[in-house]
């Protein structure tokens, strides 16, 4: 159950779970961030280094791909370049 979450999120989950905040560090150097909300408009194509960045810092990737619609498409690659590659190899 707690894989699917994890690996399978609805929007409603990604958008919850998401917008919940981790703290790192102790003390003074604590920095709060979002588990998966992007910081972002994916409407501004001049954007998308900004909306990458914000992926590789996220605590829940796939809840923040859920969340801007692409982690049915990630996935959907994952797969086809795993069958390819067993096809090919």
């Amino acid at each position: 159950m707690l894989r699917g979450f994890l690996e399978h999120p609805t929007h409603h989950e990604a958008l919850n779970f998401g917008n919940l905040k981790h703290a790192e560090g102790f003390g003074r150097v604590v920095v709060p961030r979002f588990i998966a909300k992007p910081e972002f408009s994916r409407r501004n194509p001049g954007r998308y280094l900004q909306m990458a960045k914000s992926y590789r810092n996220s605590f829940w990737r796939n809840g923040y791909l859920k969340r801007i619609g692409l982690l049915s498409a990630v996935n959907l690659a994952r797969v086809t370049r795993h069958k390819l590659h067993n096809v090919w190899s």
